[in-house]
């Protein structure tokens, strides 16, 4: 019968993985993991008798937590471990039965204690963004349905091709749960169907623009009707993406959690 056990794992920005999960003399053991829930700081107006809230914020609580390195090699376990976390651009991998989960963050605390066999390290990680799962699908059609989980609005990258354009208008839509919530347009637009377009909310700002078959980029962001809502986000339920014309559309992003 197999145990099904959680799993943490930092990775940096080089895209190297250190393991906080094993127990033994190669790398440091996670335990004793506080911090994985979330707070919030609603503010709240009161009109007549009642209250009315106005806000709703999510704060990021600090994941702190207990690292051991083993003897013989805790000492240089340990240096690893430390030149690892000066990166500041880290990665926090949270495997558990219901998913892998993520958290951007770096480590903001690093205490180091002596034992007789070993070293006992507290950490913090300070978040730099909610939890998220990475979600992506794509379809050889000009219609595309992605389900997502989570009530909180999540971006993501809304891309297709296959379209022809010659000085023209041109339109996306998303329906969640068959209602049309976004009507994107492009005015007096040439796309070729060698390009593929590019409508993003997960950068900041926001971007639309296109990619050539010799990979050049064109921004479209000026061409767009700014009377409409044009970007993507994903919604809680059945997302649907409508490209009239395209033959490959691709939606990408990260599906935002409070607490996993």
């Amino acid at each position: 019968m197999s145990i099904e056990i959680r799993q943490f794992n930092l990775v940096n920005s080089e895209g190297e993985t250190y393991t906080l999960t094993l127990s033994n003399k190669y790398t440091g053991f996670l335990g004793v993991v506080d911090g994985l829930g979330y707070e919030k700081s609603p503010e709240y107006q009161r009109i007549g008798s009642e209250l009315v809230q106005l806000t709703d914020l999510i704060n990021q609580k600090v994941i702190s937590g207990t690292v051991q390195f083993f003897q013989p090699h805790a000492y240089q376990e340990f240096t690893r471990f430390a030149w690892f976390c000066q990166d500041n651009d880290l990665t926090l991998y949270y495997q558990i039965p219901t998913g892998l989960f993520l958290k951007k963050g770096s480590i903001t605390k690093i205490e180091k204690s002596e034992g007789s066999d070993s070293l006992k390290v507290k950490i913090d990680f300070t978040p730099k963004t909610l939890w998220y799962r990475e979600i992506k699908r794509d379809i050889a059609a000009a219609s595309l349905m992605i389900i997502s989980e989570s009530a909180i609005e999540s971006p993501c990258c809304l891309s297709f091709k296959g379209v022809t354009v010659t000085e023209n208008d041109f339109s996306w839509s998303q329906k969640v749960d068959n209602t049309t919530i976004m009507t994107g347009t492009l005015k007096d637009v040439t796309i070729a169907a060698t390009d593929t377009v590019y409508v993003r909310t997960d950068t900041n700002p926001y971007q639309i623009y296109k990619i050539d078959a010799e990979n050049v980029k064109t921004d479209l962001y000026a061409m767009s009707d700014f009377s409409t809502s044009r970007f993507p986000l994903l919604y809680k339920g059945n997302n649907e993406f409508i490209v009239t014309g395209a033959s490959e559309i691709t939606v990408e992003g990260r599906e935002l959690f409070e607490t996993v």
